[in-house]
């Protein structure tokens, strides 16, 4: 049995909510409500297969199982108005993974495989 995606969701006041993949930066995905940003980032699995390619994680981006909710935060205006996050996911505030010494998700290595496959 493969590990599920870890998903956040954050939920904007009034128009939209962004569904944002833990362990994978730059997989996120925006829409009018939860259900239809989960719906909307599982689409996008295929397309964010190719950053994990780029970005040597193609195996280990293959064998992840299915997306589950792990957090849900209250979204900001940025949220609303842009359909972008500006909340801090929680594997990146964990004290945990820092004394563990761990490197959060985002500080991972893989953004400048992501950045380089979305700038074409």
């Amino acid at each position: 049995m493969s590990d599920p995606v870890r998903v956040m969701v954050e939920k904007g006041k009034k128009k939209k909510a962004v569904a944002s993949a833990f362990d994978w930066p730059g997989w996120d995905r925006s829409a009018k409500s939860e259900n239809d940003a989960l719906a909307v980032l599982a689409t996008y699995r295929q397309r964010y297969a190719a950053v994990a390619q780029r970005a040597g994680l193609s195996d280990e981006f293959g064998a992840a199982g299915e997306l589950a909710v792990v957090e849900r935060l209250d979204g900001t205006g940025m949220t609303d108005f842009y359909g972008v996050s500006a909340r801090s996911r929680l594997g990146d505030r964990r004290q945990g993974s820092i004394e563990r010494n761990q490197k959060p998700p985002r500080e991972s290595g893989r953004e400048p495989s992501a950045t380089q496959s979305y700038d074409r």
